[in-house]
């Protein structure tokens, strides 16, 4: 479908201030803005600015994720009708939380991952150390190590 310049930018702020807003999915975002999300996906490539805006909505969506984490599992259980808390409420919160949970870690690993690093880099270099006893070697084998230090 072709869009006019007009519709274009009206559809395009209304994605990003879905996005922006709330922890709506860039699919139905596109859905309630009216385009699908391939098209959307399609204008975001094509355009550094829109790319650089499109980012900084998709933050801003992790970030919202991120307090609804707060509000489902600080929120009070709900209760049965004898005033024991409904498990199945908290099975389900439970769910709403390690799937929000998952998400920005796959999203934004850098601020909502588990951090495992298993390479150096410019701030903290890789070393490596090796320790060797030397007390059961024989002279020649202690001569070869000395030389295989030199080089």
């Amino acid at each position: 479908m072709k869009y006019s310049q007009e519709d274009k930018a009206r559809i395009i702020a209304e994605v990003l201030g879905l996005l922006a807003s709330s922890s709506a999915s860039v699919r139905k975002s596109c859905e309630i803005a009216g385009v699908c999300a391939p098209t959307f996906m399609l204008w975001v490539s094509e355009d550094a600015a829109l790319a650089e805006q499109y980012a900084r909505a998709y933050k801003a969506s992790c970030d919202i994720m991120a307090d609804e984490l707060l509000e489902i599992v600080d929120a009070e259980p709900e209760r049965t009708q004898h005033g024991t808390i409904d498990g199945g409420d908290v099975a389900n919160k439970r769910l709403r939380s390690d799937t929000r949970k998952w998400l920005l870690s796959k999203r934004r690993p850098s601020e909502y991952g588990d951090r495992v690093q298993l390479a150096g880099d410019a701030e903290n270099p890789l070393k490596v150390e090796t320790t060797i006893d030397v007390a059961g070697l024989s002279i020649a084998a202690l001569e070869e190590l000395a030389n295989l230090r030199k080089k």
